[in-house]
């Protein structure tokens, strides 16, 4: 027989999958309109041999492996990557947190806090790296 917690992991489990699935089929459609829009515009009669042939390589560009990993070496994705983890962390471990608070588990222990604090701190970390960069400009301009 299950015990509540396992439940609740299972729950929590099945939350994050779901998720994940979301996300994997919302890139999935963009690029699909994507290449709906690039193809159409391929078909035009009236579209010159020059802009058809730079559609034509932009399209074989993004299908190489290469240009995939080139993306995943940019700040970007590790900001986004960054952020997803902590809100994943945080989220989770608020909920173990609220739900042991409640006697649905077992009571929560300070380890649970403290790794929900990591993930506010995950989530924060690159919008104020961001927010720094911005405003440094600003504050090393002679005034």
């Amino acid at each position: 027989m299950l015990r509540t917690d396992d439940v609740v992991f299972i729950g929590f489990l099945i939350a994050g999958i779901g998720m994940l699935t979301a996300v994997v089929t919302r890139q999935q459609k963009v690029e699909e309109r994507r290449l709906g829009v690039v193809e159409a515009a391929l078909q035009r009669p009236e579209l010159d041999p020059a802009l058809r042939q730079q559609l034509i390589d932009a399209l074989s560009k993004r299908s190489r492996p290469s240009q995939l990993m080139a993306k995943a070496m940019t700040w970007m994705f590790w900001q986004r990557a960054l952020f997803a983890v902590g809100w994943f962390l945080f989220v989770v471990s608020g909920g173990a947190l609220a739900l042991g608070f409640v006697g649905i588990i077992r009571a929560p222990n300070p380890e649970v806090a403290i790794v929900m604090l990591t993930g506010l701190a995950m989530m924060s970390l690159p919008r104020a790296l961001e927010e720094l960069r911005r405003r440094g400009d600003r504050l090393a301009a002679p005034r």
